[in-house]
């Protein structure tokens, strides 16, 4: 035995340089100077059950069992493959040979074929022998077929030996001719004629066929016709607008269609002899699955307006409740919110507008009774005048609480009579400037209106206690879109700001200009006076 060899062996092809080429069901093994080496790189030659070899020239052809024919070059570097689908009568090849014109021939487990090559590999086209070429047998045995030396073919098949001369087998066949035979719907053939326009003469096919989308199972019966190869044609189909390309070659002469999805389509079939020549026509049958309306356009589209309809009227519904009950809880606040506003008042008014008048009362009978004890009377009068002005501060808080709302003119006017009040014969001059009557038309909210008088306040008896000012500005400028600025201006003595914030008057002044979104600045200087800016926007 040869050393290195222990698989089942099926073929044996001598290749040039005394290289062994051996089949095995395993794959195909190169034999050389006593050492064994794989024949390529290729997987499927390396795998692949091979049953016949052989080779012409530079061209080396494999025989596979189930995969057809593998086609290379002496060192294995190129590989091409003939398959049932480029025309073979079979995938199992039993044994080659090559002809002095360099055609192959290859025994299949049905007929003999024939393939011819346009340049040193690729193939031009496939021919099938049967009994129209006196092939009586239907299957050749393994490694059956030899070509001589004046180009006769030999298979031993089953049933003896046929000698076949490859220089005869060139006569022509005509080509066939296809034709459609019959078409049914779910089996069954069509006669609502609401789904055509008439039947065709020839083969009673429907005209126009336009189904519905529920009517997609078609099957389709053709026939090729053949008088001198008829057992030998083959089909090859597909629906244009549905496949991409013809099926392989097969005898089935029919096919069946199930759900179709809708569209347009044309059904196209050819028939091709063992010649590997293609009929004289093609069928062409035009038809249609209609679509169901909900997937139309239009459908489509009414279907958008729809969804975007409901979903603007819910969002119409949603905003409005959600409006509603906005407006209702702030209608329930603004609600509470007045009635401890009132009461609030209502309690403090008689609280503490009672007490402080009885204070103020009694002090005055004191004074009265006192007048004799000029020591008391300082006590006396500050007494007086501090009850004074808790009154007129309790006022004021009064009219913060029970005040809803009012111009920016009427606060104005409040600022301006509290600071001509709060100045009077204290021998600082107050002066006043840029209150307009086009500050009328704006309203403010009463939390809106006490921050800014409680600013204005705060600033006012600031330069009153500390400022030691001959004078008083208070300017009002409306900027551009609604936007004041509005400054308390005086001559005194100043201040340093570092050494300041700290104190509760300026921290004051500060949180409430935040509360109505505004800025405030300070400029001073010892002793140059002082500017309290404050920016704001009217709400």
């Amino acid at each position: 035995p040869v050393p290195g060899i222990n698989e089942y062996v099926s073929a044996i092809d001598v290749l040039p340089g005394d290289s062994i080429l051996i089949g095995t069901p395993q794959g195909v093994i190169l034999y050389h100077n006593g050492n064994r080496f794989p024949f390529c790189n290729d997987r499927d030659v390396n795998t692949t059950d091979f049953r016949a070899l052989g080779h012409y020239e530079n061209r080396v052809v494999l025989g596979s069992f189930n995969k057809g024919l593998f086609i290379t070059d002496l060192k294995g570097n190129h590989l091409w493959r003939i398959t049932k689908s480029h025309g073979l009568s079979s995938n199992n090849i039993y044994s080659v040979t090559f002809d002095k014109q360099g055609n192959l021939w290859a025994s299949t487990g049905f007929y003999l074929d024939r393939i011819s090559f346009s340049g040193d590999f690729s193939f031009s086209k496939v021919e099938t022998f049967s009994k129209t070429q006196g092939i009586h047998s239907a299957e050749g045995n393994l490694n059956g077929l030899l070509c001589d030396s004046k180009n006769n073919l030999w298979e031993g098949t089953n049933d003896g030996v046929y000698r076949i001369s490859a220089d005869d087998a060139e006569r022509s066949i005509n080509p066939p001719v296809i034709v459609m035979r019959k078409l049914t719907l779910f089996s069954a053939p069509i006669t609502n004629k609401k789904y055509f326009d008439s039947l065709s003469r020839f083969n009673q096919l429907p005209v126009n066929l336009k189904l519905p989308h529920n009517q997609n199972h078609l099957t389709f019966e053709f026939q090729g016709i053949s008088l001198t190869d008829p057992e030998q044609v083959k089909y090859q189909y597909y629906i244009k607008g549905l496949d991409n390309s013809f099926s392989e070659p097969s005898s089935q002469n029919s096919v069946i269609y199930s759900g179709l999805p809708s569209g347009k389509y044309s059904f196209i079939a050819r028939a091709i002899n063992s010649k590997g020549t293609l009929s004289s026509n093609v069928i062409v049958y035009d038809f249609e699955i209609t679509t169901p309306f909900y997937r139309t356009a239009v459908f489509k589209i009414l279907l958008g307006f729809v969804l975007i309809g409901l979903g603007v009227i819910i969002r119409t519904i949603i905003s409005r409740v959600r409006q509603k009950r906005i407006k209702f809880i702030e209608e329930l606040r603004a609600n509470e919110q007045e009635k401890m506003r009132k009461r609030a008042t209502e309690d403090f008014h008689d609280e503490l507008g009672n007490r402080l008048t009885r204070i103020s009362v009694l002090a005055e009978v004191l004074k009265k009774r006192a007048h004799e004890k000029s020591e008391i009377e300082p006590i006396i009068e500050q007494i007086k005048e501090n009850s004074l002005a808790l009154y007129n501060g309790t006022r004021d808080v009064i009219w913060s609480l029970s005040n809803t709302d009012e111009t920016f003119f009427e606060l104005l006017t409040r600022i301006k009579e509290f600071a001509v009040d709060l100045f009077h014969e204290t021998g600082i001059d107050v002066e006043v400037d840029g209150i307009q009557e086009t500050f009328k038309k704006n309203r403010l909210p009463a939390d809106f209106s006490r921050n800014l008088v409680m600013i204005a306040k705060e600033a006012l008896n600031n330069i009153l206690k500390h400022a030691k000012a001959g004078k008083v500005i208070f300017k009002i400028r409306l900027r551009a879109g609604d936007n004041v600025e509005m400054a308390f201006v005086d001559d005194g003595k100043g201040f340093d700001p570092a050494f300041s914030s700290e104190g509760n008057g300026i921290k004051n002044i500060k949180l409430r200009v935040q509360r109505i979104n505004g800025n405030v600045f300070f400029q001073s200087g010892e002793p140059t006076g002082t500017v309290l800016n404050l920016e704001f926007r009217l709400p």
